[in-house]
């Protein structure tokens, strides 16, 4: 996932390490404890705030991108039950 490949990326190399590990350790017996110590990782690397500055860093993108479509408002016409064409 983009949170791990980020929290590799930005590691360091203890923190690699320990990352590595616990991927290599079946989560028998040990679940908890995995992901408290990944997660505990994840938040020093501060790797889901990362995540969502780019997510809205991708969406401000898109919707840049859609403003720049010049369509009609027609384009937008759906049919409804009750007049036929609406506009939304």
């Amino acid at each position: 996932t983009y949170l791990l490949l980020k929290a590799l990326e930005d590691a360091n190399e203890n923190q690699v390490s320990e990352l590595n590990q616990w991927l290599e350790t079946p989560s028998d017996g040990v679940a908890t404890q995995k992901v408290q110590a990944v997660t505990a990782i994840f938040e020093d690397l501060h790797v889901k705030e990362k995540a969502s500055e780019l997510m809205k860093d991708y969406y401000n993108k898109a919707i840049a991108s859609l403003n720049k479509i010049n369509v009609s408002a027609c384009t937008f016409c759906v049919a409804t039950p009750s007049d036929g064409v609406s506009s939304h």
